[in-house]
């Protein structure tokens, strides 16, 4: 499949997007999108997965514009995103489902001293005060989830998405979360 390179005028297709041209946006758009697509399936045989690194890497596409190289072959640097958006896709998930699983399991452990109960009380607030501050939805679906035990069709009913958006959210909060349970944790048991 031969790409096209320039509009009618004669100026290249990427010259044009890097200029915030959204005609040139569109033509890209229309060209390419039913490629990445078959390659995103390929590697990821999910529909809704492939889809999500479609979106991904044409709002990523457009939004990065300026720091297009015009003289690269787009199609090309195109399906190179589509595996690198996979790629960061499964890694993503990996980490949720060993943080997933350590957290359950400390949840679910019996704790007999009242300083355990304590140190538990105060971790589930500082969790569920780090998931509240987690914009949009991920957020309220880590809380829904990890702190009240709701599973994904209900999730998915009380904030009007799919099941598999539900994963994603809770993937991208697990992640957020991660990175500042670490201090909270820190400061929780240097307290007096």
């Amino acid at each position: 499949m031969k790409a096209e390179t320039t509009l009618g005028n004669g100026t290249s297709i990427v010259s044009r997007l890097k200029a915030g041209d959204h005609d040139a946006f569109d033509t890209i758009y229309a060209q390419f999108h039913g490629s990445l697509y078959r390659h995103a399936y390929q590697l990821t045989q999910d529909e809704d997965d492939s889809h999500e690194i479609v979106q991904y890497i044409f709002v990523n596409l457009w939004t990065n514009r300026k720091n297009l190289d015009a003289n690269r072959n787009l199609l090309a640097y195109l399906h190179k995103s589509v595996h690198y958006a996979f790629l960061e896709q499964l890694r993503n998930r990996k980490t949720f489902s060993k943080y997933e699983q350590g957290l359950r399991d400390y949840l679910q452990q019996e704790h007999n001293t009242v300083d355990e109960l304590l140190f538990e009380k105060e971790l589930i607030a500082r969790i569920r005060n780090l998931a509240t501050d987690i914009p949009g939805k991920a957020g309220q679906a880590f809380v829904y989830y990890h702190l009240e035990g709701y599973n994904y069709q209900q999730i998915s009913e009380m904030l009007g998405v799919s099941e598999k958006t539900v994963k994603n959210l809770l993937a991208k909060s697990a992640k957020d979360i991660r990175l500042h349970l670490g201090l909270s944790i820190l400061i929780l048991c240097m307290a007096p």
